[in-house]
Order: structure tokens, then C-alpha cells, then sequence
């Protein structure tokens, strides 16, 4: 049969690349754009062909199905990170634990992994890599799944911007309230 009878994908010539399709499936569908749907047939179907690349942490992310974060658990190594080979992969632990803490599951021991990851962080604090890129790229989702900072808007203020990010505007702070 034809996989493109059945499903969709966004394709560089006849290749489907299944990890674009995935974070292009999720940016769909948290835009509310119902075209996220016609990407989870091609998903599914090369989910295990793809376990690599993080396939049922993207399927977690985008469906919110239990078995996937089973399987994202399953594929964890005991000191909590995710591996490629013998080595943690900084990128796939990022993606593994992003789907986990965003779904809140509550299986997952996220100290576990923070406590292996400041283990092997570089004293210059950055998490190596094999490329610049990937030491960059890597180090910025470490950050942002596991030590989150919340926005902050510089001065000068726009007028309703505190609403934007979450915020009240006001004077004044009241008493035990954070400025």
C-alpha cells in the first residue's frame, strides 16, 4: 500500500522527514490549525520505524495518549536522561522530558534528570555537543524544559503589555504580591 493514500506529510521531494512532520504537527495544533490531523496517520504508522527521533514524545506532545508517555518512560535510562548509544543525548532528554512535564505526568522524576544534567554540565555552563550548533541548540531546550525563567517585558512598558504576558497592570503593588 501507499503510505500517502492513508496520510499527509510535508515532504523535501519524496523524503518525509518524520521529526519536522512532528514539530510541524504540533506547532498545527497549538495554533488550532485542525490541519495538524492529517499529519498523526503518517506519525503513527512510522512512530516505531522513528523511536530515534523522539516519535512518541512528539505523539504525547500532540494527542496527550498515555501509551506514548509509556513508551517516552520506558526509553529512559535510570539516571533519568535519555541515551544515544552509551552517551546522553542532551537533545532527545530536552524533547523526552518537554512532552512529559507539559502533559504533566506525574511519573516522571524530573530532579532525577535535572540532578544527571548539572552533573554533566560544563563549568562555562553549557551542555556539550558534537557541533556548535547542536552545543547551542541543546543548551537553550535544557533550559527551557528544566529550569523555565518566566517573560519579562523591559522598560518602557506598552500600555496593556503585563496583560500579554500573563500579568496585571497596576500603580502600585499590594502587600505580598510580586512587582
Amino acid at each position: 500500500f501507499n503510505l500517502r493514500d492513508i496520510s499527509k506529510c510535508f515532504a523535501d521531494g519524496d523524503k518525509c522527514d518524520y521529526e519536522a512532520n512532528a514539530i510541524a504537527a504540533y506547532a498545527l495544533m497549538l495554533q488550532g490549525n485542525e490541519e495538524y490531523k492529517s499529519l498523526l496517520p503518517f506519525l503513527r504508522i512510522m512512530a516505531d520505524a522513528n523511536a530515534g527521533a523522539n516519535s512518541y514524545a512528539w505523539l504525547y506532545l500532540i494527542t496527550q495518549d498515555s501509551s506514548y508517555a509509556t513508551k517516552v518512560l520506558s526509553s529512559q535510562n535510570p539516571q533519568g536522561v535519555w541515551l544515544k548509544g552509551t552517551s546522553i543525548s542532551f537533545y532527545d532528554t530536552a524533547i523526552n522530558g518537554f512532552s512529559l512535564i507539559k502533559n504533566g505526568n506525574y511519573e516522571y522524576n524530573v530532579s532525577k534528570t535535572k540532578d544527571t544534567l548539572l552533573r554533566n554540565q560544563h563549568n562555562e555552563g553549557y551542555w556539550p555537543g558534537s557541533i556548535q550548533d547542536s552545543i547551542v541548540r541543546d543548551t537553550a531546550l535544557l533550559l527551557y524544559v528544566f529550569w523555565p525563567k518566566p517573560v519579562v517585558i523591559a522598560a518602557p512598558y506598552a500600555p496593556g503589555a503585563c496583560e500579554e504576558v500573563g500579568g496585571n497592570c497596576s500603580l502600585s503593588c499590594a502587600s505580598g504580591t510580586i512587582e
